[in-house]
This record gives structure tokens, C-alpha cells and sequence, in this order.
């Protein structure tokens, strides 16, 4: 919107004007009437003639009446104005022709005739109003600024208490501050003088401070006085800032204020203004004569309507005020800085107030305020404001008061209290996320100031306490969140190598170095000379000079008796390091008073004159030094301090006379104070060689003086006043001088992000696990979902925290108290019988049931642990980001061996009750790598079984379906629709998590030592109450797992020889399953050749598989393929000519069990490629061959072809075998012959012929044998086969093959012979006798 402050905004000014002039002639006639005046009404329309003033109608007069026209002059004047004024206005055109002024003063004239007629008074004060709502007076009319300061004047000196009718004076009260607040709001009310502003804020101030007021007037003299207190000080943002000096040196005493007086000897109380001061020069009121000579309002007074809030809030005048009075200075106070802001940065004079004056007030508050709890909620609203606007600029003030706060709010009698402070406290973190990092790098990291921020969050951990008041402890909850959230902001900006290699800043160097420091302060505060020392020896000082000493002490005497540091700086034999203190000092441009007061912030001056003479001539040097002089004036000099060039005599004098009127005036025990004149006597021919200073300079040193003390540091005044004393110390020796700041940033804002997350690592470490053992404290006991999700949430943030600045402790303690969290964690002891053993009917186990759910393909599973995880949304949140931290954690062996532990367990708690069953069907659970189907195991049961299945079940309309098969729960209640619902809640959790990604495929959490623990810790040895059910299967799982990780990470080196030890205890727990057993000795069996362990198989195939034939029998080797991986491994590891291979052969095919068979299978298959294969067979082994072969071939398996290379010759033998095994070998393959029925006539004839011609061929292995031993061959292996079977064979006519099959034998026996032998061999003549 355009700028209207010099537009009426009324279509006819003239006529507006015209008409409120008419209504107050006709009001005015009306009151003539009343008291039976008449008068031509003919004659009050047109005015002016004489029989209208001289009527005899008009002599009466009301002496209650002063509108009344009578002989009264006054009378006829208001009158003859206001038609005057009507005559003009009818002949102007318009507006802006008509004087303000003229405008104005009759209407003004008629309130400050004091008329107690109410009609009248509220007529002229709507025309008023009028006048300024319409803008009739603005900024192009003539004289307006007269006219708004004319009538501001006016309302201010207006009495409204000019009826009996309490009401009546009301409704006058609020329509005139109600037209003051709209004069000065308006955009021409900054034409007003500070004066008027000033006059005007007090009196409704007055009003409002009132003991007895109607709650209507109260209700509207707030509202205006907080409107005009907002435009009063809305002014700051407009004010021009080029008058305004950089520099306040504070020597000025607030000393004025309200007090309560009895008024008229009544009993009642009333508001009046008293002020304190020898003389009132400061403000004057502003008559209707003089208001144009002044300037328009500004800095003046705000400053003065600010001293005056500061006196309602002054615990110096807390008998003077009621409790409302002060809690609304306190209002106004906070709207001003609501207002004003860091706009206080740009006036040193405010700045001093709000940092020393209004602080102290508000601390005093703080610190005696117990019971009233709106009081306190007001005072800490000014606070916190001031600390958002200003906080950064008053650390001070803030180190001085925080901490009391917080051991106000930590030991508050009522949780009400508690309340209100956390409340407003958390306006800090909530306006600025990075307080406590703020606060951190300012105090924490400052040797100049106090831990803050470790400490504000410690406090907050307290109040987090689920004992306190819950909105206690949900703010304090805010806070902590705040905080880690902040961090963790913070750190996802910065990278993560960079940051780890990222050298730490400077303010860091001095946080680790504080407590180093703070000893060397307390040894310097014993003995300054020691202390220097030990500061240089921990280079804190950087050098052993003079220069560094002094420079060291200037910049950090926070910290410093200020006592001890005063008695080392006038010690004679110190007087170099004096001077040199004193050289850092800049005394341009300053009074003597005023760098006396600066110079005394430092140290605290001593008591024997001679010390003090030290330090005077001391200072006197350097001030003189610090001018810039040029040529002195002595007469008629200008009141301005550069006029003033004092030497270094007259300062010595000067400065020690100042110390003295210091101690004179402000010295409890002086009972006669010095005065002026006698101070500016004691001066007379002091300055510059019996020169008199002027008196203007003198009295404004005497009147700084005066005023304001200059303090002493650590001057005690008892314990009464001991916060006095600690502010004068800590915030008003510091508040001396006050400039406005250069350049500001907050603390955090001047470093990297590199440098933040630092600092935000330290102060983490520092605190992080305390705040996080909070979180889970108050996620343990809340059953709330959304204080759960903020727990969470904020244990997650926390989590990340650690895992990026390495804090494995904390990291830690998140996982096992997440553990906790999931329910699926049971820290349960063994159970035992008293002999030591447990059975299946002592054992209490809940039945696991299995519902498979056709709609989407799912099983859910009903359990136990199923049910209570479904049921607590807490214990579900915690599980998933329970595994997501596994999952996400990329630094190697950062997880505990405890915490690993509790995973383990957590998981075999879900193996056990088939938690996981979708996982493993989805293959989001075991490793890539499957030994089972890489070495073409037996397959087992992935999970155990579940009691009972349920197909396709709607579950809500066949809610009976489970009374059918109750009585087989084991005594569990049947399971309830919540149940079932809690079930399926598990479910969808649980299939959130991959298992095989967050772990398994984990290679940071998947380590040798990791995995060894896994079956060194978790395989229990003994089975018990609580273990027996599931007790095999979890032992089958864990080293299923184990073997599988071991093959994906190739670790056999690592992990192998453990894990085998391992399983050779397992294998010798007693009365377990055979399947365990076999599977056991599988896993053995896979490390042996892997560790190249060959010299324990003749343990296991002796004394464990040969020995346990119960376990270990023939159907399990040839029917299973775990049984037939033994073998082959046994096959291809042992030697061919090891006796141990035969003997296990031997084991296999003679450890039958009744007339089972072995034709036929792959065990078989195996054993005869192994014999078949020519290279197997040795000189060493051909013993093990034959007998192996005899019981194959009994079970009619055909070995003839081997046996046949046997004797032709192809195999080549390292020497030659023995005879009778050439005959066992012939006898086999005849026996083979034997065997095969009448219809295998073509095989008889073709492996007769085979064996014919192996044993007449060129290499026949009988050619290696002399004559007698071939024929030994022929007759023992041919003939005598063929003898017994004629035996056996001569009563059975019907087998006429068999007979045949003789023949044929017979005919390639006598071939043989003949082949080698001559025809009349007694030999032959047998082959002769058994033929016939």
C-alpha cells in the first residue's frame, strides 16, 4: 500500500470538519437548554451578532456548566472559537488552507476547560478523533506537527476523573489513551517529541499500575500501551545510525523509578513517579509554548522508557509494585526485544542496559522467585528472547545465569515450576537446532568459561526421567532429539575419509587442553609466580619474556584472582611486567575516570598506598601515551573531552583522586560524603602547571562517579549480596565499555564442516552415552507409537552417529540394548535333573504351528516368540533396526564378541520357532554358498518342523478349527484370533529383513573369529528343560552354517582345524540321532582333505565307522548320498594300496542287513569304477582286490573284465603276483561263469573265450610262473572249481545248462593244459577222468 501520511482519507475534509464543528454548537445549545437559556437557534446558525452575546437570556449562569455563555470570558472564547472556525471552514475550498492549529483549538480549548458535562467532553473527543482517523491534520496541512504535539499535550494533562460515576470516568480514560495510542502509531506521530512519547507511556502506564481498576479500563490500557511500546520501538529499525557513537562507556545509575504512595492520607494506594536525582534536567514536559523547539523522538526515549520498564522489574523496588505491575514490565520488556532484536547491536547505551541492568534484574528474579509460578513464566520469556537475540554477544551473562537455571529447574519445589522453565528453555533449541554445539564451541571449548553445553544436556537427561512430570520429561525428550539430530545433519554433509584424516582446529586443541589449563589457574591463584611458570612449561605462554607474560595475563584474567594478579603487577621488582601490561591497553580518546574504570576490570587494585602509587604512575604513563594531544586549551574551552589534554602529572593526581571520591562515596562506613566543591578544591592548580580543570570536566567525572561505583573485582560485600557480587565480578566489569560488534557470526558458522563435526564429535563422546542409555530407558517403559518411533528414530540417528566418528563403546551398547528390545533374546539358565540328564517328558516346549496362507503364497508361523514380537510395535521397530545396523555396518570388527553373541542367539531363537520360514523360501536368509548342493549332500530339513500345518485357513470365519486338535498342544491355551493377527504382524516384520545381505554377505561382521565363535559358544554340550526339543537341529544348523561360510570366505585355514576339534566332541555326545552322527562325520570328512589331516582317517573308518556299523550301514552308504559322499571321500584319499580302503570296501559290502542287495546302485557303481580301473591294482593290494571281489561277485556283481587284463597280461605288475592269487582270480572268473543262467549262453561262450585267451596269450600272466607252478594254477584254480561244482551239481538232471556250462570250462581247461603241457602229463589224464 502507498504512503497516505499526507492524504486525508475522507472525500470532503471541509465537510467533515463542518459538521463535528455543528454538532458541538448543537451540543452546546442543548446544555443551554437544559437550564432554561434560550436563545435564536437562527442566531447560533449564523453567529455573530451581538443580541446573541448580550441576551438577557444568557446572564444565568451554571457554575457546573463552564460551555455556559455568560459574562464568563472563557465561555464566550470556546464558543466564539468553534463558530469562528465553523465561518472559515464554509469559505475554504479546502483543507490543507486551514491552519492546524486554528483547526485544532477549539476542540482543545474545550477539554482543557475541564467541562464535567460528559456529553460535551465526548463529542469534542470524537471530533478529535475524527480529525486523525480521517488525516484531516497530516503532513501537507500547515503546522500539523504543532497541531499533534498540541494535542498529545493535551490528553496527557487531561483529567478524567471529573464525575462521580466511576464508569462514566472510565469510558473518558479509554477514549483518551485510546486516541494518544492512535496519534503516536500514526505515520506523522514521529513528529512527537521524546517528551510527549515519553509522558505519553507513562500515563497509561499509570493506569494500568493502578491497585483499583475496572478490568475493562485495565483490558484497554494494556492493549495500548503494548501498541505504542511496539511503535515506540519499532523506531530503532528506522533510525538513522550515523550520530550514533560505537563506543558506551557505562558510569550512569538508573535512578528513576516508581514507588507507591498513600495518597491524601487514605488508606488506598496510587502510582505516582518519584524521582531520584539532585537535579531534573534530564526530561522537562512539553508546554503548548515550547513543544516545537524540540527535535522529533528517537534514542532518548527509548532509553528513558526502557530505565522506567527496568524499574518495574528492579527487585531494589519489589515492595513498591504489586505482582501484576511487575510481571507487565516484564511483558513489555520481552516485546522490546521480541521488536528490537540484534537491532540493540547498533546502540551501545541499550546494548549496556539489556546485557547489565535488565539481565541482573531478570537473574535476581531467577534466583528469588520460588512459588510464583506466572512470575517465573514471564521473566524466563524475557530471557530466552534475550538469549536468541543477544545470547551469542552476552556469554557472560549467559554462563553466569544458565547454570543457575538449570539447578533451579533440576531442584524446583513443584513440578508446575519444572514446567514452566523447561518449556521456555526449549524456545533455545527449538529456534536454533545447533545450540548445543553453539554452546559447546563457545564455553566448553573456551579456557576463559565454564562446561555449558555438556552440562545443559546432562541436565536435560535428568528431566528426561520418566519419575518427573511427563511434560517435564517430553520437553527434556525434545531437547536430547534435538540435539542428535542435529548431529547427525551435520555429519551427512561431511565426507567420511576426509573427515577421519581432517586435522583437528585450534579451539579443539584448547578444549583438550582445558583441564590442563584450568591447573595451571589454580597454582597461578596461589602462587602467581609458580602459576607463570607452570603456563610456560605447558606452553600456554609461549615464551619466557615479558612481552608474552604480559600479553598472557591481559588476554586471559577471567579465570585469574584478580586479587593476586593486582599484588604480582605493584611488585617492585615486577615493574617491567607492569609497564608491559599496561602497554595493551588503549586508553584514545577516554576520560581519566572512564580508562580508569576499563584499567580496573583487570585486576583488583591493592590496598597500601605505595601499591597503589605503582599502579597509578603506571597508568598515568600509558594514558598519556594513548592521546593524541594537541595544543591544550585552558579558558573557554568546549565541553568536549579532546579539549582536555592533561600531562602525565596531572593525570597521576587526577587518577588518584578519583580512586579516593570513588571510595568516599561509595564506602558504607564513610558516614559524610565529599561534595562537589570540596572535590573540584582538592583539584584547584592540578592540571597542566597550576592550571584548574575546567569545572564541566569535572563535574562529569564527579557525576560518573557518583552514579555508578567503579567496582572492584571480587570486592565481597557479605553474604547477603553475594550475587551482587558475583555479577559485579563476572558481568558488569565486563560491561564497562560496550561497542557495537563489528562483524558477527555465531560460533558454529565460523568453521568447516569438517571443523563442526569435530566439535560435535567431542561433545558426543562426552555425553552420547547417557543420552542414549535415556533413549532405551524411556523406550522400555512407553507404550505409546509415536514417543516409539521417536525413540527409535532417534536411536537410529545415534547409531550413525557412532558408527561415523568410530565410537565402537556406544555403538555397542545400542546393539545389546536393541537386543533386549526385539523380545527375541531369552537369557534363560540351563535346567537339569539331578542326574544330570534330561528326557523328552520333562521338557516344556510350546507347540509351533504353521499356517499357510494360499493367498499370497506365506506360511505364518504361531509361536511364542512370534506372538510376543507381533504383539509390541516397540519390539518390532527395535528388530529392523536391529538388523539394519548389522546390515549397514562397514568397519571390520566393530561389533563386540557380546553383541555378536545376542545375534546369534536371536537368530537361532527365530531358526527354532520357523520365524524366518519365508526368508528361507524367498532365499533371503543362508549364504550363497550351500555344501549340500555343492558336494551333492543329502538335503536336510531347513528348519525344524513345525507340530502342526494348517492349510489355506480363513481366520476369521473358522475360528474353531483348532479345537480339533487342542488336546495336542502340549497344554497351550488354543491360539486366538489376536494370536493368529500378532503372528502375521511378526511375519511382515520379519520378512523385511535380509538375512543373508545384513549378515551373512556382511564381510565387517562375518569374520574367522567371528564364525568361530558362532560353534565354540553357542553349540550347547549337554542338553536340557530348555534346549532339549530343538537341541540337534540347532547344532546341524550352526556348523551347516559355519561349513557354508567357510567355503564362501575361504577360511578352511582359519577356521578349519577348530571347527574340526569341534566336531569330534560333538560326535561324542551319546544317545543322539543316527542322522546326526552321519552328518557330523560328513562335516569331518570335508575337513580332512582340506586340512590334509590323512593320518587321522584310519581313526575314523577304524574306530568310527567300521565299529559303529549300526549307524554306519551298507543301506546308508549306498541309498544316501551323505553315506556315498563318505566313500568317496574315503576313495580318493586313502591310498589304493592302503589295507584301510580294502578293509572299509570289505566293511560296505559284508555289513548287510538281512537279504538286502547291493546290484544295482551308485555305492556300487563307485566301488567298481574304483577296482575296474587298472591302475588301482598293485602288487600291494591284490590281496584286498580278490577278497573285495569274491564278496562282490557273491552278490553278483561282474568284476571279469579286470580280472581278465588281470591275466593277459595288460596290467603291468612291479613284480609278479603270487600264484595263488593268478588261481583265486581264474576261480572268481569262473565262478562268474557259473552264475550267469542257461539263457546267457553268448556271454558264457564270449568269456570263455576271454578267458581262454588270456591264458594262452602272448603276455599271459601264467608265462611269468615255471611249469610246476602253472600247473599248479590249472589244477587248483580250473580243475578244482570244476570238481566241486560236479559235486555239487551230479543229482541235479534238471539244470541241463549247468552241465553245458561245465563242458565248456572243461574244454578251455584242457586247451590251457594242452597249451602248455604235453598230453601224457598226469595232469591231463584227470582233465580225462572228470570229462567222462
Amino acid at each position: 500500500m502507498s504512503d497516505l501520511s499526507g492524504t486525508c482519507i475522507g472525500e470532503d475534509p471541509v465537510g467533515i470538519a463542518l459538521k463535528e464543528c455543528l454538532k458541538l454548537i448543537i451540543a452546546i445549545r442543548k446544555e443551554n437548554s437544559l437550564t432554561k437559556q434560550k436563545s435564536s437557534a437562527a442566531t447560533l446558525i449564523l453567529g455573530g451578532s451581538n443580541e446573541y452575546f448580550g441576551s438577557s437570556e444568557l446572564t444565568t449562569s451554571n457554575p457546573q456548566n463552564k460551555f455556559v455563555l455568560n459574562d464568563d470570558e472563557n465561555g464566550k472564547l470556546i464558543l466564539s472559537d468553534i463558530i469562528g472556525l465553523k465561518n472559515k471552514l464554509s469559505e475554504s475550498t479546502s483543507i490543507y488552507a486551514i491552519d492546524s492549529i486554528t483547526l485544532l483549538s477549539p476542540f482543545l480549548t474545550a477539554l482543557t476547560e475541564n467541562s464535567e458535562i460528559e456529553s460535551i467532553r465526548t463529542l469534542v473527543l470524537e471530533s478529535i478523533r475524527k480529525f486523525f482517523t480521517f488525516q484531516l491534520i497530516n503532513s501537507n496541512c500547515i503546522n500539523y506537527t504543532q497541531a499533534y504535539r498540541n494535542t498529545v499535550s493535551v490528553l496527557i494533562n487531561l483529567d478524567n476523573n471529573f464525575t462521580s460515576n466511576q464508569n462514566t470516568n472510565d469510558l473518558m480514560e479509554i477514549e483518551s489513551i485510546t486516541l494518544l495510542q492512535h496519534i503516536i502509531s500514526t505515520s506523522c506521530g514521529n513528529c512527537l517529541s521524546d517528551s510527549l512519547v515519553y509522558e505519553s507511556l507513562k500515563k497509561v502506564l499509570l493506569i494500568v499500575c493502578r491497585r483499583k481498576l475496572s478490568d475493562k479500563l485495565r483490558v484497554r490500557a494494556e492493549y495500548v500501551l503494548t501498541k505504542m511500546t511496539v511503535r515506540v520501538f519499532s523506531k530503532l529499525k528506522f533510525m538513522n545510525l550515523s550520530a550514533i557513537n560505537d563506543k558506551y562507556i557505562d558510569d550512569e545509575q538508573i535512578k528513576k523509578y516508581f514507588v507507591f504512595k498513600k495518597a491524601n492520607n487514605s488508606s488506598e494506594f496510587d502510582l505516582q513517579e518519584q524521582i531520584i536525582s539532585d537535579n531534573d534536567d534530564k526530561f522537562h514536559y512539553d508546554t503548548l509554548e515550547d513543544v516545537s523547539l524540540t527535535p522529533a523522538y528517537g534514542l532518548p526515549v527509548i532509553i528513558q522508557y526502557l530505565e522506567l520498564l527496568l524499574s518495574l522489574i528492579s527487585l531494589e523496588n519489589k515492595s513498591a509494585y504489586t505482582m501484576k505491575t511487575k510481571i507487565l514490565g516484564l511483558e513489555l520488556i520481552n516485546i522490546m526485544v521480541e521488536l528490537v532484536g540484534r537491532l540493540f547491536l547498533k546502540h551501545p547505551k541499550l546494548l549496556n542496559m539489556i546485557s547489565d541492568s535488565v539481565l541482573k534484574s531478570i537473574a535476581l528474579i531467577l534466583e528469588t522467585n520460588t512459588d510464583d509460578i506466572l512470575l517465573m513464566d514471564k521473566v524466563l520469556k524475557v530471557y530466552t528472547s534475550i538469549i536468541l537475540s543477544l545470547g551469542w554477544f552476552l556469554p557472560r551473562q549467559i554462563e553466569l545465569t544458565l547454570p543457575r537455571l538449570f539447578d533451579k529447574l533440576c531442584n524446583a519445589s513443584s513440578p508446575q515450576f519444572q514446567a514452566i522453565i523447561i518449556e521456555r528453555l526449549s524456545l533455545l533449541w527449538m529456534r536454533e537446532p545447533s545450540l548445543f554445539i553453539n554452546l559447546f564451541v563457545r564455553y566448553d571449548c573456551s579456557f576463559d568459561f565454564q562446561d555449558l553445553s555438556s552440562k545443559f544436556l546432562d541436565v536435560m537427561v535428568e528431566m528426561s526421567d520418566p519419575s518427573k512430570d511427563l511434560n517435564v520429561s517430553i520437553f527434556a525428550l525434545d531437547a536430547l532429539s534435538t540435539f542428535i539430530n542435529n548431529v547427525h545433519s551435520q555429519i551427512s554433509k561431511v565426507d567420511e575419509e576426509q573427515f577421519d584424516h581432517a586435522p583437528p582446529s585450534k579451539t579443539l586443541n584448547e578444549w583438550s587442553r582445558k583441564t590442563e589449563f584450568i591447573r595451571c589457574m589454580e597454582k597461578f591463584n596461589q602462587k602467581p609466580k609458580d602459576g607463570i611458570q607452570m603456563f610456560i612449561e605447558k606452553f600456554f605462554i609461549k615464551s619466557n619474556t615479558i612481552e608474552e607474560i604480559a600479553k598472557f595475563l591481559f588476554e586471559n584474567d577471567t579465570r585469574l584472582n584478580k586479587k593476586q594478579l593486582g599484588l604480582l603487577l605493584c611488585n617492585p621488582k615486577e615493574t617491567k611486567l607492569l609497564s608491559t601490561f599496561m602497554n595493551n591497553f588503549n586508553f584514545n580518546t577516554l576520560r581519566v575516570d572512564e580508562a580508569l574504570r576499563i584499567l580496573l576490570t583487570k585486576f583488583r587494585l591493592p590496598g597500601e598506598s605505595q601499591q597503589i602509587e605503582r599502579i597509578v604512575e603506571a597508568f598515568s604513563k600509558r594514558y598519556v601515551k594513548s592521546q593524541q594531544y594537541t595544543e591544550p586549551i585552558y579558558e573557554n574551552s568546549e565541553e568536549h573531552t579532546s579539549q582536555i589534554q592533561p600531562d602525565f602529572d596531572s593525570v597521576f593526581v587526577l587518577s588518584y583522586s578519583i580512586i579516593m571520591l570513588n571510595t568516599d562515596l561509595h564506602n558504607p562506613q564513610v558516614k559524610e560524603h565529599m561534595s562537589f566543591e570540596d572535590y573540584s578544591n582538592n583539584l584547584k592548580g592540578c592540571y597542566n602547571s597550576h592550571h584548574d580543570y575546567p569545572v564541566w570536566f569535572l563535574t562529569k567525572i564527579y557525576n560518573s562517579i557518583e552514579d555508578k561505583e567503579i567496582v572492584m573485582p571480587e570486592e565481597h560485600h557479605g553474604s547477603g549480596e553475594w550475587f551482587d557480587d558475583v555479577w559485579n565480578n563476572l558481568i558488569s566489569s565486563h560491561t564497562v565499555i560496550t561497542e557495537i560488534p563489528k562483524v558477527h557470526l555465531d560460533d558454529i558458522n565460523r568453521f568447516t564442516s569438517l571443523e563442526s563435526a569435530q566439535f560435535e564429535m567431542k561433545l558426543f563422546e562426552k555425553v552420547g552415552s547417557s543420552i542414549i542409555d535415556k533413549f532405551f530407558e524411556l523406550l522400555s517403559l512407553t507404550d505409546d507409537d509415536n514417543t516409539i518411533s521417536l525413540l527409535i528414530n532417534a536411536i537410529e540417528q545415534s547409531y550413525k552417529i557412532c558408527k561415523f566418528f568410530k565410537f565402537q563403546n556406544m555403538f555397542n551398547m545400542i546393539l545389546s540394548k536393541l537386543a533386549d528390545m526385539t523380545t527375541l533374546l531369552k537369557r534363560e539358565p540351563d535346567v537339569t535333573d539331578s542326574e544330570g540328564s534330561v528326557t523328552p517328558e520333562t521338557s516344556e516346549t510350546r507347540s509351533i504351528i504353521d499356517i499357510i496362507n494360499e493367498q499370497d503364497n506365506d506360511i505364518i508361523t504361531i509361536s511364542s516368540h512370534s506372538i510376543d514380537l507381533g504383539g509390541s510395535f516397540k519390539a518390532q521397530m527395535s528388530s529392523v533396526l536391529y538388523f539394519n545396523i548389522f546390515g549397514h555396518n562397514k568397519i571390520t570388527n566393530f561389533v563386540k564378541e557380546n553383541n555378536w553373541d545376542d545375534l546369534v542367539e536371536i537368530l537361532l531363537t527365530m531358526f527354532q520357532d520357523r520365524m524366518i520360514v519365508n526368508n528361507v523360501t524367498d532365499n533371503k536368509f543362508f549364504p550363497d554358498y550351500n555344501i549340500t548342493t555343492q558336494l551333492n549332500l543329502t538335503q536336510l530339513p531347513l528348519l525344524p518342523k513345525a507340530d502342526y500345518t494348517i492349510d489355506d485357513i480363513n481366520f476369521k470365519s473358522h475360528r474353531g478349527l483348532f479345537s480339533s486338535f487342542a488336546s495336542y498342544l502340549k497344554g497351550d491355551d488354543e491360539p486366538s484370533e489376536d494370536d493368529i493377527r500378532m503372528a502375521m504382524k511378526s511375519n511382515d516384520c520379519i520378512k523385511m529383513i535380509n538375512f543373508k545381505e545384513y549378515i551373512w554377505s556382511n564381510e565387517t561382521i562375518i569374520t574367522p573369529e567371528s564364525i568361530i565363535n558362532l560353534f565354540e559358544r553357542h553349540i550347547s554340550m549337554k542338553r536340557t528343560v530348555t534346549n532339549f526339543k530343538y537341541y540337534e537341529d540347532k547344532i546341524i544348523f550352526i556348523i551347516e552354517l559355519v561349513m557354508n561360510l567357510m567355503f564362501e570366505y575361504d577360511w578352511i585355514g582359519e577356521i578349519g582345524y577348530k571347527l574340526f576339534n569341534k566336531l569330534n566332541t560333538l560326535y561324542e555326545i551319546e544317545d543322539l540321532s543316527k542322522s546326526y552322527y552321519r552328518r557330523i562325520m560328513v562335516y569331518k570328512l570335508i575337513l580332512i582333505p582340506l586340512l590334509k589331516e590323512m593320518k587321522l582317517l584310519p581313526h575314523i573308518i577304524n574306530d568310527e565307522l567300521i565299529q559303529s556299523n549300526e549307524i554306519f550301514t551298507t543301506c546308508f552308504f549306498n541309498d544316501t548320498l551323505d553315506g556315498q559322499f563318505i566313500v568317496r571321500t574315503i576313495m580318493s584319499n586313502l591310498d589304493k594300496d592302503d589295507k584301510l580302503l580294502w578293509e572299509f570296501f570289505n566293511h560296505i559290502v559284508g555289513n548287510k542287513l538281512g537279504k538286502e542287495k547291493v546290484i544295482d546302485n551308485k555305492l556300487v557303481d563307485d566301488m567298481v569304477n574304483y577296482i575296474s580301473n587298472e591302475k588301482n591294482i598293485t602288487n600291494d593290494n591284490i590281496t584286498f582286490f580278490i577278497d573285495l571281489s569274491e564278496k562282490l561277485i557273491n552278490d553278483g556283481v561282474k568284476l571279469d573284465k579286470i580280472m581278465l587284463k588281470i591275466l593277459k597280461g595288460d596290467i603291468t605288475f612291479t613284480n609278479p603276483i603270487e600264484s595263488q592269487s593268478t588261481i583265486s582270480i581264474i576261480q572268481l572268473i569262473l565262478k562268474q561263469l557259473l552264475q550267469l543262467k542257461v539263457e546267457d549262453t553268448n556271454e558264457r561262450d564270449s568269456l570263455l573265450i576271454h578267458l581262454q585267451k588270456s591264458l594262452k596269450g602272448e603276455k599271459t600272466i601264467l608265462r611269468q610262473y615255471d611249469e610246476d607252478t602253472i600247473k599248479s594254477i590249472i589244477n587248483y584254480s580250473m580243475l578244482t572249481i570244476l570238481s566241486t561244482d560236479q559235486e555239487n551239481n551230479s543229482d541235479n538232471d534238471e539244470d541241463q545248462g549247468r552241465y553245458e556250462f561245465d563242458e565248456g570250462i572243461m574244454k578251455v581247461s584242457e586247451k590251457v593244459f594242452l597249451h602248455y603241457f604235453h598230453a601224457t602229463d598226469p595232469m591231463y589224464s584227470k582233465f580225462k577222468s572228470l570229462k567222462e
